[in-house]
């Protein structure tokens, strides 16, 4: 669960030149709350159940997590993390307005 804000502050802070990890952070920090009073909400509107397609989202997720900082961490050592976020975001960018375009 997140706000869904955490890939435009992070890479926005990177294509800024700030460093990678305070980036991370504050995205980090700028989600908790959002987090928390969306699962506040889902819980008292009681629409907080286990079913399979919460089950398949939370599984991925949960996988992703696990692996996700050791291939970060490669490309961070690597210093090409400016170089792939620039691309992710090139691909996010051209994908979300082809969309568009043909929605």
């Amino acid at each position: 669960m997140g706000g869904g804000f955490g890939p435009v502050i992070v890479s926005g802070q990177i294509v800024l030149n700030h460093d990678v990890r305070p980036s991370v952070s504050i995205g980090d920090i700028a989600e908790i709350p959002v987090c928390i009073v969306g699962l506040l909400v889902f819980a008292v509107l009681g629409k907080l159940s286990f079913l399979p397609i919460y089950i398949m989202v939370t599984v991925p997720a949960f996988i992703a997590s696990i692996i996700g900082p050791h291939i970060t961490m490669k490309i961070g050592h690597k210093n090409y993390t400016e170089k792939v976020i620039g691309v992710i975001m090139l691909i996010l960018g051209i994908t979300t307005i082809l969309k568009i375009i043909f929605t």
